[in-house]
C-alpha cells in the first residue's frame, strides 16, 4: 500500500508532478491510497478543488472530509463527484463517517469523545482504517477503527497519541452497536483495559 496527501501535491510543482504520476492507473501498481487533505492556505495560483479531485480520481482508495469536499452537500454527492475509487470513505466530523465500496455503503457513528485538542485526527483516522485494512477486517470494523485512533489523537494535547493496544481496539470495535452508541472516550482511555469496554470514559 502507498498512501499520499494531498498536502504533498501544494508544497511545488514538482511534487504535484510526483503526485500524478504516483496516482496514474497502472498495472502492477500497490494498492494507492489518497487523503485529500485541502489546505487552502498551502496553495497558490492552482485550482486546487479541481487538482486534488483528479489526483483522487486515480487513487484506489480515498479520504475526504465533507468539510473539504468542494462544496458538496452528503456522502452520496460525494461519491456522485468521484466514481472511480474503489472504496471512498467521506469523514462527517463528530457525526461518524461513510464508506462507499463496490458493492455497499456503510456508515459508522463516531464514538463520544471528550476532546482535548483537536489536531491531528484525520490522519489518525486514516492510519485505523488503513491498518484495518491491511488485516482484512469487515468494513464496520476498518470505520470503527479508524474512529478509536482518531479518539486517541483527540483526547491528548498536540497531535501525536499512544494508540490503543491491539487487543483493546479489537474488543471495542466488535462492540454491538448500542454497546458502540453508549461509548464516550476520554483523556486516558487508551490505556484502560481493566473495566468494560463501554464504561471507558474520563471519570
Amino acid at each position: 500500500m502507498l498512501h499520499l496527501s494531498g498536502i504533498t501535491a501544494a508544497l511545488s510543482g514538482t511534487c504535484l508532478d510526483l503526485m500524478r504520476e504516483l496516482t496514474a492507473r497502472r498495472p502492477g501498481r500497490p494498492l494507492v491510497s489518497f487523503d485529500v487533505n485541502h489546505r487552502p492556505g498551502l496553495w497558490r495560483g492552482t485550482d486546487a478543488p479541481e487538482v486534488l479531485r483528479d489526483l483522487a480520481r486515480g487513487a484506489d482508495l480515498v479520504f475526504v472530509g465533507q468539510d473539504e469536499a468542494w462544496g458538496l452537500r452528503g456522502a452520496e454527492a460525494v461519491r456522485a463527484a468521484l466514481p472511480e475509487p474503489e472504496v471512498l470513505v467521506v469523514k462527517q466530523g463528530a457525526a461518524g463517517a461513510t464508506v462507499f465500496d463496490r458493492r455497499d455503503v456503510t456508515f459508522v457513528p463516531a464514538p463520544r469523545v471528550d476532546v482535548v485538542a483537536a489536531v491531528g485526527a484525520g490522519d489518525a483516522f486514516a492510519a485505523g482504517f488503513l491498518s484495518a485494512t491491511l488485516r482484512g477486517l469487515p468494513v464496520r470494523d476498518r470505520l470503527r477503527h479508524g474512529h478509536l485512533l482518531a479518539a486517541a489523537a483527540l483526547t491528548v494535547p498536540g497531535d501525536l497519541a499512544a494508540p490503543p493496544a491491539r487487543e483493546h481496539a479489537d474488543r471495542l470495535a466488535a462492540l454491538d452497536d448500542a454497546a458502540w452508541g453508549r461509548l464516550r472516550l476520554g483523556p486516558g482511555w487508551t490505556d484502560d483495559t481493566q473495566r468494560a469496554p463501554e464504561e471507558v470514559r474520563t471519570p
